[in-house]
């Protein structure tokens, strides 16, 4: 989930900061969820590193707190041409869903 806490404080309160941050992000990942599981069924690994680089540095910057390590740890794996097991990208996914769900509450 995103320390929503550690967002208010670094930008002071300022909600429309947070819900513009959140609406880029949704926006930009929209299909990311569909994105990772296209390129690990496909064992396409370099892909699937870009893409967790990418999911990293941009939950990273959100103050992602509970997956950012998994996210890491796919990375490290395709970046050394080693499959992830199945179990951590599906509880990456199920994470990501609660992400969105949790920025969307944010937004409405």
């Amino acid at each position: 989930m995103i320390n929503i806490s550690a967002l208010e404080d670094m930008f002071e309160g300022d909600e429309a900061i947070i819900k513009e941050l959140f609406s880029l992000y949704l926006n930009e990942n929209a299909c990311i969820i569909q994105k990772i599981r296209l390129v690990y069924d496909s064992d396409n690994l370099t892909a699937l590193y870009n893409t967790a680089h990418t999911l990293s540095g941009a939950l990273g910057n959100l103050f992602e707190i509970d997956i950012i390590s998994q996210i890491k740890e796919i990375e490290r794996l395709s970046k050394s041409d080693t499959k992830p097991d199945a179990e951590i990208i599906e509880s990456v996914i199920s994470e990501l869903k609660n992400i969105s769900d949790q920025m969307n509450q944010y937004l409405s």
